[in-house]
């Protein structure tokens, strides 16, 4: 029997250093690997297929891609227990829209209300009921506070938003509340996820507690890494930046990156200008235009918690915690 473990996110919530530091050098983890190629990261094939609109074309390609995770893996550690696959892009909603329209902030405002909710469970019941037959289906999902989430999401985005600024911030966070959008109601991803995959194959960690012995003990335990191996890694210390700054709530935006327009443009023309802001100028020019961060300011902060108050009660009694408050989240 080999069961398979789906680290799936959230982004912004520790994946890239838990990816780099633990699970790159951990055995029988299959992906996502930073500079390797496609055919040999399934993490990254997954994220490809997961989920699809089309439920017929997603059931071949998940076929397809079990059928081959499992040939590699009794070709070459026949002997492994459990697969891990650790892509933060499985926890997005639709593979229908590009890469930054998919989460609750830095989307296209013209994506049906439908296609903004999380579907990941949908897809996980059925690759552990139909596709993967081999052993259980887990899942590991971190979490983070909402406001804190929210802000380190639009500016991850903001290399693609022409206009990022505080205003849009705001702007899309009285959106998301407006539209009463569920895709930040954490007590919902847990309870769909343990309702299809069953509660003790779903495991939820969260990033204010990366620093505490506590956490990675969970982990280990539910990933089956040895503790000390990640303490000789010496995560706990390399974590403490994921730990919330009562200091510093300002996120820095990112610069606007070059886009191939025009395809008989010159190289010059195709990296420096931004042809589409509607008249010629530079990417450093226009970037001078743009805010150079963002600040989850106290009143915008309240809002998103009042809003998220009984999705984080509900998780406070999931997680059998009296603490979310200190941390963030109510």
């Amino acid at each position: 029997m080999t069961d398979i473990i789906f680290h799936i996110g959230l982004p912004k919530a520790g994946s890239t250093s838990i990816q780099r530091n633990i699970l790159q050098s951990t055995y029988g983890y299959m992906g996502k690997f930073v500079g390797c190629k496609n055919n040999k990261d399934y993490a990254r094939q997954f994220d490809e297929i997961t989920p699809h609109e089309d439920i017929l074309i997603w059931k071949k390609r998940a076929y397809a891609l079990a059928s081959n995770l499992l040939e590699f893996k009794n070709k070459f550690m026949s002997n492994e227990k459990r697969l891990i696959i650790s892509h933060e892009g499985l926890s997005k909603m639709s593979n229908r829209y590009s890469k930054f329209a998919k989460r609750p902030i830095g989307f296209n405002k013209n994506i049906p209300i439908h296609d903004q909710r999380l579907n990941i469970s949908f897809y996980l019941e059925i690759f552990n009921n139909i596709i993967w037959n081999s052993g259980n289906v887990k899942v590991l999902l971190i979490l983070r506070n909402q406001p804190e989430w929210l802000a380190s999401l639009y500016t991850q985005a903001s290399d693609r938003i022409k206009k990022a600024s505080q205003k849009d911030f705001e702007q899309q966070i009285n959106q998301l509340i407006e539209d009463k959008d569920d895709y930040i109601d954490w007590s919902q991803w847990i309870k769909n996820l343990k309702n299809v995959l069953g509660k003790d194959n779903v495991c939820t960690l969260l990033t204010e507690d990366m620093n505490k012995n506590e956490f990675w003990y969970k982990f280990s335990k539910f990933m089956d890494i040895d503790i000390n191996w990640i303490n000789n890694k010496k995560m706990l210390d390399k974590n403490k930046e994921n730990v919330r700054n009562e200091c510093n709530k300002m996120w820095k935006i990112r610069p606007l990156k070059a886009r191939q327009i025009n395809n008989d443009a010159s190289k010059f023309d195709k990296i420096n200008k931004m042809l589409f802001l509607g008249k010629k100028q530079t990417i450093d020019e226009y970037n001078t235009e743009r805010d150079k961060h963002i600040i989850l300011e106290d009143d915008i902060e309240k809002k998103i918690k009042d809003y998220c108050y009984v999705f984080n009660s509900r998780l406070e009694k999931q997680l059998d915690r009296n603490d979310l408050k200190e941390l963030g989240y109510l």
